[in-house]
């Protein structure tokens, strides 16, 4: 899931330089826009999944502390 995300973001971005370069500029916003959402939404996606691994894992290390 991470290669795919970072292959959209990649034809994303030179998209839309690409679109800036040939004077689309209208069309270079539109992509910027779905871009950022696009962005967002995985960094929101990865920083969910970042916070239950930290919270599993200091979980697992109180309970082995507890047992002591």
């Amino acid at each position: 899931m991470k290669k795919i995300l970072l292959y959209i973001l990649l034809f994303l971005l030179v998209t839309i330089v690409a679109s800036f370069i040939l004077g689309y500029s209208k069309f270079g916003f539109t992509v910027g826009f779905i871009f950022i959402l696009v962005a967002i939404g995985a960094a929101n996606i990865f920083q969910m999944k970042n916070t239950e691994y930290l919270h599993h894992k200091l979980h697992d290390s109180n309970v082995r502390r507890n047992k002591r």
